[in-house]
Parts: C-alpha cells; sequence; structure tokens
C-alpha cells in the first residue's frame, strides 16, 4: 500500500512516527480518549433479546426459524440459555427432517448489535426468509435455521443524522477505530469458538445438514480468529470435518497476517477439500474471503489505521506494535512482513486465487417487487438453476456464475498465485459488491450475499454427488 507503507522501511514514516507518538502522548489513548468513551459515550451492556425467541419476527414464513445468539462487551456469552435453546431445536430439526438442517450463522460487523432496529438483524431475517420460501419448493425436505451472532459492535449510546449538513457528526464514531476492532477481538475467544461448533455439531445431528458461517466487516475478523486456530489444528489429521461447510468473509476487516499464517499452515498439510463420499474430487473451499475493490473502510482506513497504531499509538496500543523482517529476511511474496499489516486478504494480489467477480452480461430489469423476500427467493432460485463449470480432470472448478438483478458475474482460478490452497481469496467489482456496507444497504444489495450463499454452499452438486458432508484430505510432510 503506498500511501502507508512499513514505517520502518521510509525515512518520512519515521519522522511522522515521531510527530504522532507526541499526539498519543498527550492522549494517552487510542484515536480518542479512553476514559470519556468507556464510561460517557459507549452504549451500556444491553440485551436486546429474551432468551426463548419465538412468534412473529423469529418464526418465519416456510418453516424457517431466525435465532439471536449475543455477547457482551468482554466477549462472554450473555445468557447460556439462548446457546442451549438453538442447540435443542437444532437437533429437533435435524432429526425431524429428511433433509437435515440448512443453518446459517450470520456474525456482523462494526457500528451493529442484536437490536431490533440494526439493519444487520433485519437484512439477515429477510435473508432466512427466502431461504425459507425457496425450501418448500427447491429443498422442502430441509429445515432452515438462521442464526444472528450479536456482539457489542456499536460503540455509540447516540445514532448520529444521516442528512446534511448533521451528517458530519458520524465522524467521532469513525475515529474510533481501535475499540471496535478490540471489541471484535474479546469476542474473537473461546466463548465464540465453543458455541460456533456447538451449533454447528447440533445441525450435524443429520449427516445431510449444511452449515453456513458468514461475517461482514469485524464479522469476519471474529469468524477468522475464532475458527482458524481449531482449523490449523484440525488439518494435522489426514481427515477431517471442518466447522462447517461455508465459510464466508465479506469486505473483513483485519489485515492479512494471521492469513499468511493460515495459508502457510494449509501448504505444509497439503490440505484438499472434498465430498466425504467423493475423496478424489477435490477443489472445493474450505474458506472464502471477498472484497469489494470499492470498499474504502478496508482499503483506506484500516492501513491508516494500522499506521497510526504501529507508530504513534505503539506505547499504548500494543497489539499494532512489533518489528517486521525485511523482503530479504522474510523471502515471502516479495515483499516485506509488514506489508500484510497493511491490506486485507482480498486487497493483497499475492493471495488471490480467483480473479474479480465481474459483470459480463446485463439482464432485464427485475420487476418491482414488495419485500427484500421476494427479491432474495428470486435470486436464490435464478442461482440454484445455474449449473457451475468443474473439471475432474483438473481437480478445480474453472468457472463460477452468480446472478443478481444487475446481471451474471462470473470469477474463474488466477493462473499465477502465491495462494494454492482452498481458501479462496478474491475481490469483486462494484456493480457486484459497492462498497463496505455493499453486502446489505440499498437496491440490489444483499442479492450479491443470497447469491454467493446459493452457488458456495452447493458446489458438491456440480460435481455429481449432492448433500455430501464435505472433509479436508491433508498430508502433512
Amino acid at each position: 500500500m503506498n500511501l502507508f507503507p512499513d514505517p520502518e522501511s521510509r525515512l518520512v514514516c519515521r519522522l511522522c512516527r515521531v510527530a504522532v507518538v507526541s499526539l498519543a502522548l498527550l492522549n494517552t489513548s487510542c484515536t480518542l480518549p479512553l476514559l470519556p468513551v468507556t464510561y460517557f459515550l459507549t452504549d451500556s451492556n444491553k440485551r436486546h433479546h429474551e432468551h426463548v425467541q419465538s412468534g412473529a419476527g423469529y418464526d418465519l414464513e416456510g418453516g424457517a426459524k431466525m435465532r439471536v445468539l449475543e455477547f457482551d462487551h468482554m466477549g462472554e456469552l450473555w445468557d447460556i440459555k439462548q446457546l442451549t435453546q438453538i442447540q435443542s431445536e437444532l437437533k429437533t430439526a435435524a432429526q425431524t427432517h429428511k433433509g437435515g438442517v440448512l443453518l446459517v450463522t450470520y456474525i456482523h460487523g462494526w457500528e451493529h448489535n442484536a437490536r431490533e432496529k440494526d439493519g444487520n438483524l433485519k437484512a439477515f431475517r429477510a435473508t432466512i426468509a427466502a431461504l425459507g420460501k425457496a425450501g418448500s419448493t427447491l429443498q422442502p425436505d430441509r429445515a432452515v435455521v438462521g442464526v444472528y451472532v450479536g456482539w457489542q459492535g456499536r460503540q455509540w449510546k447516540f445514532t448520529p443524522p444521516k442528512t446534511p449538513p448533521l451528517n458530519w457528526l458520524t465522524m467521532p464514531t469513525k475515529l474510533d477505530y481501535f475499540h471496535g476492532r478490540a471489541a471484535g477481538h474479546r469476542t474473537a475467544g473461546p466463548a465464540a469458538t465453543h458455541a460456533l461448533h456447538m451449533i454447528s455439531n447440533a445441525a450435524r445431528t443429520s449427516p445431510k445438514s449444511k452449515v453456513i458461517m458468514v461475517g461482514h466487516s469485524f464479522g469476519g475478523l471474529v469468524i477468522e480468529h475464532a475458527l482458524m486456530p481449531t482449523i490449523a489444528a484440525g488439518i494435522t489429521q489426514p481427515n477431517y470435518r471442518p466447522p462447517a461447510d461455508l465459510i464466508l468473509m465479506v469486505n473483513q476487516a483485519e489485515h492479512s497476517l494471521n492469513a499468511s499464517k493460515f495459508i502457510t499452515a494449509l501448504q505444509a498439510s497439503n490440505s484438499k477439500v472434498a465430498p466425504a463420499g467423493a475423496p478424489s474430487l477435490t477443489g472445493l473451499p474450505l474458506m472464502v474471503s471477498i472484497g469489494s475493490k470499492t470498499d474504502r473502510a478496508t482499503g483506506k482506513f484500516l492501513p491508516l489505521g494500522t499506521f497510526i497504531g504501529r507508530t504513534g499509538l505503539s506505547l499504548t496500543n500494543t497489539t499494532m506494535s512489533g518489528r517486521g523482517r525485511k523482503a530479504d529476511e522474510y523471502g515471502k511474496y516479495g515483499k516485506p512482513q509488514g506489508k500484510l499489516l497493511y491490506s486485507t486478504p482480498p486487497a493483497f494480489e499475492p493471495f488471490q486465487n480467483y480473479e474479480s467477480v465481474t459483470l459480463v452480461k446485463g439482464s432485464a430489469k427485475a420487476p418491482e417487487r414488495k419485500s427484500p423476500e421476494e427479491r432474495y427467493l428470486e435470486v436464490m432460485k435464478a442461482n440454484f438453476a445455474l449449473k457451475q463449470e468443474y473439471k475432474p480432470s483438473e481437480r478445480a472448478f474453472t468457472k463460477l456464475q452468480f446472478i443478481t438483478t444487475a446481471g451474471t458475474f462470473t470469477t474463474s482460478p488466477k493462473s499465477h498465485t502465491h495462494n494454492k490452497t482452498p481458501y479462496w481469496v478474491m475481490q469483486a467489482d462494484k456493480e457486484f459488491i459497492d462498497g463496505h456496507n455493499g453486502l446489505w444497504v440499498g437496491g440490489q444489495a444483499g442479492e450479491a450475499l443470497v447469491a454467493l450463499v446459493t452457488v458456495l454452499s452447493d458446489l458438491e452438486r456440480h460435481m455429481g454427488v449432492p448433500r455430501q458432508p464435505l472433509r479436508v484430505l491433508s498430508k502433512p510432510e
């Protein structure tokens, strides 16, 4: 990243370090003074849902259910009863449906939580409702359950206006980057690791169940830090079932250092993913990270936050400090180790193993629909009908396609990449995902997530072996 290079590599950055250190010593905190943020401006620990979740808004059309699992500011479960209820319902659904359960777990990002009015929660509910409707026709023997993982990503008591000229009041909330990041790291601890595995195991009471986990922004950070260590341990075995059949991170707000360690582990274990009933048909993804080319939050502000943390705030923010190895010492990717801290995996070119998801042809404008549920349902049906290209001789999907109301999008493997593992990393043009919050907000947004989940969670069907549990096959050196 040219704007914010490794501060150890250029003199100008060392001069900037002196200036920013001085500012940090005056603030004695990270970006904003810690004391007033914590005790006066931060939203208090508050449960937004009772642990008995049923009725309108929870039991949806088509038999689908949405449940909420909440964590507090310290990353602890609000109430173990939420987890035990979700486990019980998943086990019952898995045992009473011939096709098992389609479990979709969503972890939101910064400036969100589990409030009933939260936009992410509303959009997730619409997606699960559409999945329920689609399931009644496409896969009628399968239960649909969505679990919304709420954590204290929202740091502020007040909601700034969105209309000018008062919308400038949003700036203080954006400046408090380190508090949001720290809350995400606290959430991505043993409690989250345990809970995600427990609900996955409950759904897998039926061998035909499908488990999908999605993280957006700092939610991707939570997924990465909660699951990557357990997967890295699992692939030391020759035959391992990962905690989810699809782990999808969209615009994840985390640097590439952890991803680099994960890729190294996958390479060292020579890990491949295949359906359990067809171990020779490798080429499935273990984890997918996709980022928008127009995502300024991770493309501009994350490098800026890293730069501030590694220079001026290194005395008070030790998570961002530490000396990286130079290019000649590191010997990876042709770059110094510090470069990994200034970009997310989708923006770090050596990690990209699929070409950008781009629009290849337009489609007729979608008719007006009354609700997001109906729009998402049409997108699901269109993507379910697609035929994805898998070549057994190459043990790979040579082209993947996704459909939204904007048209048909395509991506294919890159011929040259440092990342030849089942950790798929790619970027998307703005027509598919526009900006950081393009996952849900406005127009066709939200359709991209629906298309990604519909296609990527069903790839084994295009190999001729539908509804197979996935296995990671490793041959550690």
